[in-house]
């Protein structure tokens, strides 16, 4: 099966390398905050086959599920890692 996770700093490259960030989170969650260039995954009427996707959600589990599903990627640690790298790294 296959699994793999993008870390904090890979990120940036996947996105700059048109990588798709699809948000699972509740949409009321995700309204609240995302990460920028990020879709909520109740805004796309069907899941695209044709590019890397990486998927995110609060921890990583539920992500890490899709991920194994649909073959792709999930980003480690979720949201709340991706906000304790950002304000490390002092990104925002």
């Amino acid at each position: 099966i296959f699994i793999d996770s993008v870390n904090f700093f890979e990120l940036s490259d996947d996105l700059n390398n048109n990588a798709l960030l699809i948000d699972l989170r509740e949409y009321n969650e995700f309204q609240k905050y995302h990460i920028p260039s990020s879709v909520s995954i109740h805004q796309l009427a069907t899941i695209p086959r044709n590019r890397r996707i990486i998927f995110i959600c609060n921890y990583g589990n539920k992500a890490k599920e899709y991920a194994s599903y649909y073959h792709q990627y999930y980003l480690e640690g979720g949201i709340y890692r991706y906000l304790e790298m950002s304000k490390k790294h002092h990104i925002f």
